[in-house]
């Protein structure tokens, strides 16, 4: 099974789109950390918070990129807590060396409304985003 290595400025390129495509440049027969389809993946070291989604499948991701899955929540509705909540979540990381550590990412507190809820306030969103447009 081939899995693809995503380089930051790869993952970078399509989260500003937040298209959440990626695209596969490497292959390795040896993943060390793999990300699965339609995890939330976030940079956390370098250009930090830019987000995309998984959506290829399984993939190996690189140090600078964290996967999240949406086991507790909606990751649209993550997305935008993190989104909104990076330079606080950063700040926390209390290092010389810019990034969110995966302790950090841990231990932030997500106000967890019940799953319909978070859909509602994700599709809020989106169409205020739209009317901005």
């Amino acid at each position: 099974m081939g899995y693809t290595k995503l380089p930051k400025k790869v993952a970078h390129k399509f989260a500003r789109h937040n298209n959440g495509n990626l695209l596969i440049n490497r292959w390795t027969e040896s993943p060390m950390t793999v990300s699965h389809f339609n995890d939330l993946l976030i940079t956390c070291k370098g250009t930090i918070g830019e987000m995309a989604f998984n959506r290829i499948g399984s993939i190996h991701i690189a140090r600078q990129i964290m996967a999240l899955t949406g086991i507790v929540g909606d990751l649209d509705y993550i997305r935008w807590f993190l989104y909104a909540n990076v330079s606080s979540i950063e700040r926390q990381a209390n290092s010389m060396i810019p990034g969110i550590s995966r302790d950090t990412l841990l231990k932030t507190l997500l106000p967890l409304p019940p799953k319909l809820e978070q859909k509602r306030i994700n599709n809020k969103i989106v169409r205020l985003l739209d009317e901005l447009k």
